[in-house]
């Protein structure tokens, strides 16, 4: 089994240095054949530089693309040290250096399509360059993943990096249409260790889930080439709960492995609650619910836009109104694209 983990980060090297540090640490993973593919998207100066000395101290590849385009990727080599791309050994290392910041979408099927061309992975998993994993989290994973008689794309036990046991999500979670929302299942419990608490049904979730988090998604090659890759338009946010609804229309189930634990920091990019991902996540929410629930748009639109109004009037955050209604405006300008 020969399995890619794709990183995508924008700035902080020391916290993906960090997740690859974890993943090394796996155990009982003697029959993977394991590639890290880390894709830099235009990160600083700096930043660029740490991931690169840290790389080449594990004697792994650097390549950089110069293109855009998914469909004319170019890899090159950008330093004198840089290996060929062989067959891999247990755990080896690949940086990937946009020229531009293409978003995460982007960066992540820049990342599965070089693991596929040139790795020749069958398996890829998904993880945000600010996790980090336990030793068995991906011993877990893959168990569930065989396990499972059906084609589907299986998510994790997602917790917050601050030791305190919260959970985030149970592998993702649920559209709400009316409310031009979603919510994600588990968040905020207190996750008592590595058991499911018996108040909690993983097979009741999984009928449930439409979506699994980009934050950790481990699939085939054979699905991604099904479903086809992520939507690049949506840049960040959205675009992971996109690919799963339409790989459910094409028959994919979407699973839960509560065994795999994956420790989170989340928008460790773009920052907790910051204007960035206000916009963004506001904008491709308008954006997603108009591609696939056109019934939905004259509720959308009011619905969404009154919440968050209230919401930021509430919290006195007023800066953040002309954000929301430039985030509304350019979702539904985007879907006229389609």
């Amino acid at each position: 089994m020969n399995i890619s983990i794709i990183l995508v980060q924008h700035g902080n090297s020391e916290t993906t240095i960090q997740c690859i540090e974890s993943i090394f640490t796996s155990k009982d993973t003697s029959d993977y054949m394991i590639d890290v593919v880390v894709v830099d998207n235009k990160s600083d100066t700096r930043s660029l530089q740490i991931i690169k000395n840290y790389v080449e101290s594990i004697d792994g590849r650097f390549l950089i693309n110069r293109v855009d385009s998914l469909h004319n990727l170019v890899l090159e080599p950008i330093s004198p040290n840089a290996k060929s791309v062989e067959p891999s050994k247990k755990t080896a290392v690949s940086l990937i250096e946009n020229h531009s910041n293409m978003g995460f979408g982007a960066g992540c099927n820049i990342g599965m399509k070089y693991a596929r061309d040139e790795l020749n992975c069958n398996y890829v998993w998904l993880l945000n360059n600010d996790c980090r994993i336990l030793d068995d989290t991906l011993k877990n994973l893959v168990s569930y993943y065989v396990g499972t008689s059906l084609e589907t794309i299986v998510g994790a036990t997602v917790l917050s990096n601050d030791y305190s046991n919260t959970v985030q999500c149970f592998g993702g979670g649920r559209l709400l249409p009316w409310a031009a929302s979603e919510t994600q299942f588990g968040n905020g419990r207190l996750w008592g260790g590595k058991k499911v608490d018996d108040s909690i049904d993983p097979n009741a979730i999984n009928r449930k889930l439409d979506y699994v988090t980009g934050c950790s998604m481990f699939f085939s090659v054979a699905t991604i080439e099904k479903v086809g890759f992520f939507d690049e338009t949506f840049f960040l946010y959205w675009e992971d709960t996109d690919l799963c609804y339409r790989a459910k229309k094409l028959g994919i189930s979407l699973r839960w492995c509560p065994d795999a634990i994956v420790y989170h920091e989340g928008s460790k990019s773009t920052g907790k609650n910051s204007v960035l991902t206000e916009y963004w996540a506001t904008r491709n929410c308008i954006k997603f619910y108009q591609k696939h629930f056109n019934n939905f748009i004259m509720v959308t639109f009011p619905v969404l836009f009154t919440a968050k109004l209230i919401n930021r009037l509430r919290r006195r955050q007023f800066d953040r109104i002309n954000v929301i209604i430039k985030a509304i405006f350019h979702g539904i300008k985007a879907y006229k694209y389609w």
